[in-house]
């Protein structure tokens, strides 16, 4: 053979190869983009469902809060005029919806008493509350 021919085919050969060259490079391209835009969809897919579980989680932990003691009011008094200083208390807690209860510490020189009375609504539940234990619910609201 010629070393002409030779060398023709040779240069054919190398172009169909660098053609060869170039039209894998483009699909591999197209490949590697259409492969980013999939991993992106998922990431976003991810990220949405991440997103849905974070606010169903959220709606929750605020209905349980509700039911949480989250409010407080406290009273200092005098109630006896035979003991000095405000040494009693009326204490309320109460929850989201102004529910919980009101204990009332009565001190006397000779004794100590402490009452414990239901709150629902914001009122006293099955007891007559004292000025100072409304007074600590209203301060708690």
């Amino acid at each position: 053979m010629d070393v002409g021919v030779i060398g023709v085919i040779m240069a054919g050969a190398a172009l169909a190869a660098a053609v060869a060259a170039v039209a894998v490079s483009w699909s591999g391209r197209r490949l590697w983009k259409k492969l980013e835009r999939e991993a992106k969809l998922d990431r976003l897919e991810d990220s949405q469902k991440a997103i849905k579980e974070t606010r169903e989680v959220l709606g929750r932990l605020e209905r349980e809060a509700e039911r949480h003691y989250q409010k407080v009011g406290i009273v200092r008094f005098n109630p006896f005029s035979d003991s000095g200083g405000d040494q009693s208390f009326s204490l309320s807690l109460l929850d989201g919806h102004d529910r919980g209860f009101v204990i009332s510490s009565l001190h006397t020189r000779a004794e100590t008493r402490i009452y414990l009375k239901p709150v629902a609504g914001g009122k006293g539940e099955g007891f007559e509350l004292s000025k100072e234990e409304q007074q600590a619910i209203r301060i708690a609201k």
